[in-house]
Parts: C-alpha cells; structure tokens; sequence
C-alpha cells in the first residue's frame, strides 16, 4: 500500500459537517475521477488513468462564480450502465450578493462540460450560513436538488428543484419541505420500487429527532409523503461525516451506513432499505469501538458492501458478501496516520473494486491509497513499464588488446496486458 496525494489544496469536505461521501466515479478499471472544492472555494475535478497512481491537472467545473463551500454528485451510471457517462455536479456559494445553488454537469467520456461556466439555478438571498445539499436522478432521469440553504435563514430554509430537461433549466417544486431543515447530510436515490419512474428517495440525518430517515418524493401527486425513521439514536458529530448510503444497480435497494451515538464508543449500523415500506437493520459492522468516526459505503457491481471508516487516526474496512448478514475481518485502508474527517467512494461503481479517498484535516490534502480493495480477483488492462541495468563482463582483456567499444542505444518496449491481481 502507498498514499497517493490527489490535490494538496482541498477545502474540507465537512465543511459544516455537510460533505458528501459520494464525490468518486471509476469510469473503468483504470481511469478514476475525482470531485472536490479547494481552499480557494471553487469547484475542481482531476482525472487518473491509471487507477490512482498519478493525476491530472485541475478542471474547473464552476467558473461562473466563487465562494463554493458545499459540493454533491450524481452519476447517471450509478443507477443504470447503459445511461449516458453524464455527473450532474451542484454546488452551494455562500459568499456575496450570489448565495445559492449552482449547477454543470461532465460528460466523462468527452471530458466536456455541460455549459462553459455552469449556471445560477436558486438563489438565497439572504443566507447568512451553509446547509447539506444532494443531487440526485429518478429512473426517468429527472435531476432533483434538495438542500437547506441555512438553518439560521430569515427566510425559507429549505429548497428543492427539479429539471427535467437534463439540467438545461431547474425550477422550484410544489412543495420543497420534507423535514430537512434540520439536517447534517442529504444524499438522493432513485425509488425504484414505486410504480412512477419519476420518483426519488431522500436519506437524511435529522438532527431534532436524532434518527437518520427516508422519504419519497411522489411526482404525480406533487409532494414529499411521510417520513420514515430507519433508526434511532444516532450520533451527530461536529466534526466527522458519519453518515453513508449506496445503491445496488441489481435490485434498487439503497443500503445506509450510520454511527450510533453512544460516545465515547461508537456503533457503525448498517440497513437495507427496500423502498420506504421495507427497512432491514443489517447486523453492525462495529460494535461499541472507541475513536470511530466518519464512513463511507460501497456496493460493487457483484453486489458486495464495502464499509469504510475511521478509527484512531487510520482508516479501515469490512466487507460483506452475504448483503450485510456477515461482515468480514477488519482491514487497515490507509498507510499513515491522518486526522480523517471525510472519506468518500463511488458508492455504485460498474468495477468489482474500491478505493475510497479521503481528506486530511492536518494538512488539507485528499489522499487515495494505491491498495485496491476487493473480494476474489479482477482483471486490470494498463500499461506495464520495465526499468532494468544491463550489466557486461569482459573476460581475457589486456593492455595489448584493441580498444574495446561499448554500443548501446534507447529501449523501448511498451506492451498492452491484461493481469489478474488479487488484493493488494
């Protein structure tokens, strides 16, 4: 294993204690995306191809503006492979006369923005402090951004747009309230199970009631139905992000990842969620483990959970095979040891592995560790580069021997493989 710096400038992702934990996409096995704001408050992404080891340069996705403090995505990929390589990307500015949400989108595959530089899609005058916010899709691709524009606003605190158009333009819904404006994190899945396709999910962590809980969006009626409580009595950190979700493409269960509040030991439960009607509390992943804090939860293409999170300046990981019946052993992800507030993974990738970023609140960096995580074998096509020393010994050479010339020239062999690697 080795750390890997994707950028040395990243403002912290919990800003507020409202960074999302889905801010990775692997486009494949190689080529990995990275999304984030840095500590001059816009909003970047950077590329690797080859799966970690180097990035690119910064891509500015929001020129229109800066101030940006609150970042979420959505890859249209997630929920269906077949979709368009599309991440809609909204961003929250907190700063001036220009608060409020701001919205572009990347095509990954043409590496080409949605529009030059992004546009102004709600404004918050006034709004004197930063709120969770999520982007999300329903299966008919209608965008949703929800969020609260600040809990100490004058005005309204909440909001939820819609754009049905592929973010071309956003309007505000017919009823924009579900409970959120006392939240921590928000995080938008599609409802596969109801008979709409234009249905979304909202997952948040209501901090009056202290319980994490979903609700539905019902389009054809217009409105949010009733919250439902998937637990109770959970943990509500100023600094960590101890709340996660992941959706399995499979079935469209969406799986929730949340610390319990019992400091100064901490529970890391973990739920099936099969539709608002259908909620399975899974067995825990940890249970009453001192100086645990922040998660991130990943569900790979065979259906696998992959639980990340961090304990005494490291970060760890379980896996489960059996949809969170059985966790396994725990494993060390990270090699050194960092104040963590934030980790975050592509929670759907279409690759049978994981890779998890994370933020270091000493230094402001956002790490990667060159440690692929996963369950049996995969297959990983890239380029392999040989350094080698050839050495030669002249045998029976005396000073009445012709000069002894040495001929070299420059060897390069480059060949395309494909290896079956095991976890390293």
């Amino acid at each position: 294993m080795a750390q890997v710096t994707i950028d040395a400038a990243v403002d912290n992702p919990n800003w507020a204690r409202n960074g999302s934990t889905r801010l990775q996409v692997w486009y494949d096995s190689t080529t990995l995306y990275e999304f984030f704001v840095a500590t001059n408050v816009e909003c970047y992404y950077k590329k690797s191809i080859d799966a970690g080891l180097t990035w690119g340069a910064r891509v500015e996705i929001l020129s229109i503006n800066s101030g940006f403090i609150d970042m979420d995505i959505y890859y249209e990929r997630w929920h269906d492979t077949a979709n368009s390589p599309i991440v809609h990307v909204v961003c929250h500015d907190d700063t001036g006369s220009n608060r409020g949400y701001y919205y572009n989108s990347v095509n990954l595959e043409t590496e080409t923005l949605g529009t030059a530089t992004g546009t102004h899609i709600s404004n918050f005058n006034p709004a004197p402090s930063s709120g969770p916010l999520s982007i999300g899709e329903s299966l008919s691709e209608n965008i949703h951004v929800v969020g609260v524009k600040g809990v100490f606003d004058s005005g309204d605190p909440v909001e939820h747009l819609i754009s049905t158009n592929g973010g071309t333009s956003f309007a505000a819904s017919s009823d924009r309230d579900f409970g959120q404006a006392l939240s921590d994190l928000i995080q938008i899945w599609p409802a596969e199970l109801t008979a709409d396709t234009n249905d979304v999910l909202a997952f948040w962590s209501d901090i009056s009631a202290v319980a994490i809980k979903v609700v539905q969006w019902d389009d054809s009626a217009g409105l949010w139905l009733t919250p439902v409580t998937i637990g109770t009595n959970m943990g509500r950190s100023l600094v960590y992000n101890n709340f996660s979700t992941a959706y399995r493409r499979s079935d469209g269960h969406v799986f929730v990842l949340a610390f319990e509040s019992d400091n100064p030991t901490n529970t890391l439960k973990c739920w099936d969620v099969n539709g608002t009607a259908s909620i399975t509390a899974r067995t825990d992943v940890l249970s009453s483990i001192a100086d645990a804090n922040a998660c991130a939860l990943q569900i790979d293409t065979e259906g696998h959970l992959y639980a990340f999170y961090g304990r005494a300046s490291r970060i760890y990981y379980k896996i489960s095979t059996d949809s969170g019946a059985t966790w396994g052993s725990e494993t060390a992800y990270s090699t050194a040891n960092e104040t963590t507030t934030a980790i975050n993974a592509d929670p759907a990738p279409n690759v049978a592995l994981a890779a998890p970023a994370y933020y270091s609140f000493s230094d402001t960096d956002l790490y990667i560790e060159l440690a692929f995580v996963t369950v049996g074998a995969f297959d990983l096509a890239g380029i392999l580069t040989i350094n080698f020393q050839l050495t030669a010994t002249l045998s029976n050479v005396t000073a009445a021997s012709p000069p002894v010339v040495v001929k070299c020239r420059p060897l390069t062999v480059q060949k395309v493989i494909t290896a079956t690697l095991g976890t390293r």
